[in-house]
């Protein structure tokens, strides 16, 4: 890493703004494509391959849009990340709330989601205002989609999956928020 961040900032013609963003996405591509890797060799492991791959659609285009959580070390997310997937796939699949219930609470997850955020890494650059209003309204819209995939394999084994893997994202916004806003009281 230490020998791409060297050939990045000796390229002059690339403005220093963009070597930030081209090394921050390069950083976000290794270490979640090694976490993925690393996560489907174990839910393969344990037969709940399908369970991971269900919970990893709905939660990628959500975790792109809206962000969530942020750690400093990749072992701390790792860990966080990995306990996500596992709680999503293994005790929480078996949970089955009614289906009322569970409509008005992914109801109230694409409130949320569409509300909070985007919630960004403190090593990524600001988003301007312009940006976050559309993050936020593809949040809507992905929140809404997952929803209704949901809706649609209702009578599944993947429902339980969906439907958590869409409750633990809008908690992980609604974590990062009142971190944040924290933080800007301490400052």
């Amino acid at each position: 890493m230490q020998l791409l961040t060297k050939l990045i900032y000796q390229n002059e013609s690339i403005p220093e703004e963009q070597k930030k963003y081209v090394l921050f996405h390069i950083k976000c591509f290794l270490y979640d494509g090694s976490k993925f890797l690393l996560f489907l060799l174990f839910f393969l492991f344990i037969n709940r391959l399908d369970m991971y791959i269900y919970a990893f659609i709905i939660m990628l285009p959500l975790r792109l849009t809206s962000g969530g959580l942020h750690f400093k070390h990749y072992w701390s997310c790792l860990l966080f990340s990995f306990g996500y997937m596992l709680l999503a796939t293994v005790p929480l699949a078996t949970v089955r709330l009614p289906y009322g219930v569970s409509i008005i609470m992914l109801l109230l997850c694409i409130v949320i989601n569409g509300s909070i955020g985007p919630i960004c890494s403190a090593s990524r650059p600001a988003l301007p205002q312009q940006e976050i209003i559309l993050a936020r309204k593809k949040a809507i819209m992905l929140t809404v989609y997952a929803t209704i995939l949901t809706i649609l394999f209702w009578d599944t084994t993947l429902a339980p999956v969906g439907f958590w893997s869409i409750i633990l994202h809008s908690l992980q916004l609604l974590i990062g928020n009142m971190i944040k806003k924290r933080g800007e009281k301490i400052c």
